[in-house]
């Protein structure tokens, strides 16, 4: 079977990023940062001739954005057709959705914060009315966050939405040898790389993905990834290209 590689990024930096703000389903843009950051990700992926086949993205504005940006980076000859997934979208970060990351900490304290955050069993507490009132007063749009009964999530929780979104989709068309790009966010790719790497609770804590920075990985027969941790691709010196 040939090789299939899946090329995974977190959208380039958001308004919200740039904040120091919990984002989870508010749906918000990228900043120029963010965008200048899509933009190079589509470059450093044609430097290193790794043109995806499929695109896959988060039904969310930030995510969606970088995807395009990346693909107007590529040559022209890609056609690679980008598709949204709300299995890839952001965690739903609950109460603390638009909240200020370090008052946040300050008001629960470090240890649950921490919990919060990382753990695959914790969630923050659940969105009530009046973080919605808060929500809707605030310069974040926030209308998607009553679309659904979901009022907040732990990682556990997006694990299983992308564990199906694995199982469904991406393994299949890995074990055809294809090219794959996904483009979403901090927590629904490191919950794809608890499906792909099988981390444990310690590994998957330590783990953090930056923006705009691509992490590949290689699979063989077996479906499982020829580097562990992926390998980060970066610009090739001119000298290489």
């Amino acid at each position: 079977m040939t090789e299939g590689r899946l090329v995974i990024v977190r959208h380039g930096e958001s308004v919200t990023n740039a904040a120091g703000v919990f984002t989870g389903w508010l749906d918000v843009e990228l900043t120029m940062r963010g965008r200048s950051e899509a933009t190079g990700v589509g470059e450093i992926l044609a430097g290193n001739d790794c043109i995806p086949h499929i695109v896959h993205t988060s039904t969310l504005s930030r995510s969606r954005e970088s995807a395009r940006l990346i693909c107007e980076a590529l040559p022209r000859s890609s056609d690679a057709r980008i598709t949204a997934h709300r299995s890839l979208d952001e965690r739903h970060y609950g109460a603390f959705t638009g909240r200020d990351k370090s008052e946040v900490r300050d008001a629960v304290g470090p240890e649950f914060f921490g919990e919060a955050r990382n753990s695959l069993t914790v969630s923050p507490p659940p969105l009530s009315g009046d973080d919605m009132a808060r929500l809707r007063n605030s310069r974040w749009p926030s209308s998607r966050l009553s679309l659904t009964g979901i009022v907040t999530e732990s990682l556990g929780d997006v694990v299983l939405r992308v564990s199906r979104f694995w199982q469904e989709m991406l393994s299949s068309q890995l074990g055809t040898g294809a090219t794959v790009l996904v483009v979403a966010h901090g927590n629904s790719l490191r919950a794809l790389l608890v499906v792909i790497e099988h981390l444990s609770q310690a590994e998957l804590s330590a783990r953090r993905l930056r923006t705009g920075e691509p992490l590949l990985y290689r699979f063989g027969h077996d479906l499982f990834p020829t580097v562990y941790g992926g390998e980060t691709m970066r610009s090739r010196p001119a000298e290489q290209l």
